[in-house]
């Protein structure tokens, strides 16, 4: 569930930017200094932190609330 939950969080990304282009915000953006590099890194890294704040805090929930036993290092994760 975890899983599927940081995979469409973060696939909002690509879907919000073909709905910029769709709006003509990417052409007007295109005028600006700013390079299309730095547009879409700063949404994915900020999807990237938004989504392992989620992460946490469901985990976080899980152990307090459920009593979930999470067996393993946790700082061999994948996501750490």
């Amino acid at each position: 569930m975890l899983g599927m939950l940081l995979m469409w969080a973060n696939l909002a990304v690509g879907i919000q930017l073909v709905n910029w282009r769709e709006m003509g915000i990417t052409r007007r953006l295109a005028a600006t200094p700013l390079r299309p590099l730095a547009m879409i890194s700063a949404q994915v890294v900020a999807r990237l932190a938004l989504s392992l704040l989620q992460c946490v805090l469901l985990l976080a929930l899980a152990i307090w609330l459920f009593h979930v036993h999470i067996y393993g290092n946790m700082a061999c994760s994948p996501w750490w």
